[in-house]
């Protein structure tokens, strides 16, 4: 049941988890938040995917300030990319947040940050009835429990999976806002399906700063790739509160309104002094073809469109370390487009704004199963490299860094044959790739540290692209190889006599022909694949 008094005041209360420079955790409000930034490494929720749901809150509330104000007060607007680029400079050099003018922004709409409000709940509809019903368990993305699937291995056990402190509850109802699956049913006929919500259809990435300052900072995109200004900023705190489900809207042209989207109708019930449940329908949602106010995304090209250029949100692959992507996040080209935060750092790179010599781009993964019916896995990762390669001088760079991620996939691959030529060779199933695919992850694995290492010496130890090239090569090569060494030398000696299979001919002829596994033979077709590079096309 919705209370009748306004508490637990988000602006006031601590509920946002920061990490210290001393390794500890502490509990900030949102406007200590910003306020103290520069002492804090970063936020330090329970997931990843909380953090980013509230890094988009943190980035909400500075668009707003940014985009109307000057640091000292002044009302001006942001009309160019050069004042964009100045202003952020302004604020990036002073080392803080323009905390007085945030503070008299942020005091006028305190009756909107309350949790529990009889008009204005935070993130919530105070009217809403008719919806679907749920425990806390199934808040809580820790535990992420339907009602009618009950996870086998819990972080709570007994009545504690059902209750949550108001603190808990307010980080949760962002990342429920974002990340929620399509579970629930709606309640009215006719209506279209909102998908996920607007976080979960993302493949996100985002700049990770040594503070959490500047992660603010290199993430505060201030005018978009496109060359237009953003529209008028509109957060949901000064909107009237939206009550319809499922409501198809115009896609959103500034980044405060699409960072607060109300991607569900939600409605914490509490009983006493514990969150015990919420109720939830779906929300605004847009197409996310060409979709390009979202900067925080990996994107894909939709080849099933054949009239019209179609880019959608490319989900990460939880399977594909990041430094795999690396091709949509740097290169834009026919068939790749890089996300607009990274247009945006390489501009203040190009302008000199930035002054740091690396950069640690992050990404968030939530992975969906049965048609976004649930998420079965959430994880992170991370890539760092010189900042040169961002600026335009330094994208001659980008073709060759994507030349080693091809080599290296071309190493994994032969590796990946040779595992499956000596377990066919051993006497295994020849239509099964289990052996192969196994082996594939763990030489992704092997390359994985040496890989990110490597770049975060390009541009800086190794100076000459053919020379960065040849060090990679000659590492990535000899790992391959101890593997490849590895894996012959643990097969047993039927895999050494080998056997015939007979397989249909490749080629112009037709018919069948007796193919003989060894190990032997299937190591040196694997040294010779892997000898050069252009062994490997």
């Amino acid at each position: 049941m919705a209370t009748m008094i306004s508490e637990f005041n988000l602006l006031d209360e601590p509920w946002i988890l920061v990490l210290r420079a001393d390794g500890t955790t502490e509990e900030v409000s949102l406007v200590d938040a910003l306020a103290r930034a520069p002492e804090f490494e970063r936020l330090n929720g329970e997931l990843p995917t909380q953090d980013v749901a509230i890094l988009r809150l943190l980035l909400a509330i500075l668009h707003v300030i940014v985009a109307r104000y000057s640091p000292d007060g002044r009302e001006d607007p942001i009309g160019t990319k050069q004042q964009a680029i100045a202003r952020w400079k302004e604020i990036y050099k002073s080392g803080h947040l323009p905390m007085t003018v945030i503070k008299r922004y942020l005091d006028g709409f305190h009756y909107r940050f309350f949790l529990f409000d009889q008009k204005y709940p935070f993130y919530q509809v105070a009217t809403l009835e008719d919806a679907t019903e749920y425990q806390a368990s199934k808040l809580n993305g820790e535990l992420s429990e339907s009602n009618n699937k009950v996870r086998l291995f819990l972080q709570r056990n007994g009545e504690q999976k059902n209750v949550l402190a108001f603190d808990e509850a307010a980080r949760w109802l962002l990342h429920v806002n974002g990340f929620d699956d399509t579970s629930a049913k709606p309640k009215g006929k006719g209506l279209p399906s909102s998908g996920a919500g607007w976080l979960g259809k993302l493949g996100i990435v985002f700049v990770q700063g040594e503070t959490l300052f500047e992660t603010l900072m290199l993430n505060l995109v201030l005018f978009p790739s496109n060359g237009e200004a953003w529209g008028r900023e509109n957060p949901v705190w000064e909107r009237p509160v939206k009550e319809d489900e499922r409501t198809e809207i115009a896609c959103p042209d500034n980044l405060s309104e699409l960072y607060t989207l109300q991607s569900r109708r939600l409605l914490l019930e509490r009983h006493e002094e514990r969150v015990i449940g919420f109720k939830l329908l779906g929300g605004d949602f847009f197409s996310k073809e060409n979709a390009f106010v979202e900067p925080m995304t990996l994107w894909r090209k939709d080849a099933s469109v054949k009239d019209r250029e179609v880019w959608v949100p490319c989900r990460h692959d939880p399977a594909r370390q990041m430094w795999r992507e690396a091709e949509p996040l740097l290169l834009s080209a026919q068939s790749v487009r890089r996300p607009g935060l990274v247009e945006w750092i390489s501009e203040l790179q190009f302008d000199k704004a930035i002054t740091k010599n690396f950069i640690t781009f992050a990404s968030v993964i939530a992975k969906y199963g049965d048609k976004d019916f649930f998420i079965n896995d959430i994880g992170e990762d991370s890539l760092t490299f010189s900042m040169e390669i961002l600026e335009r001088i330094g994208k001659s760079w980008i073709p060759t860094i994507l030349d080693q991620v091809d080599a290296a996939k071309g190493l994994v691959d032969q590796l990946g044959y040779l595992a499956k030529n000596l377990s066919v060779a051993s006497g295994d199933d020849p239509s099964s790739f289990a052996s192969s695919d196994l082996e594939k992850v763990k030489g992704y694995t092997l390359l994985d540290l040496p890989f990110r290492d490597w770049l975060e010496k390009v541009g800086v130890q190794y100076a000459e692209q053919e020379e960065a090239a040849t060090a990679w090569w000659v590492e990535a090569q000899k790992i391959i190889h101890e593997e490849g060494k590895r894996l012959v030398g643990q097969v047993g000696r039927s895999a050494f006599v080998g056997r015939s299979l007979e397989e249909k001919s490749k080629g112009k002829t037709k018919g069948k022909s007796k193919i003989l596994y060894t190990a032997p033979k299937a190591f040196s077709v694997f040294l010779f694949k892997t000898h050069s590079r252009e062994r490997l096309r």
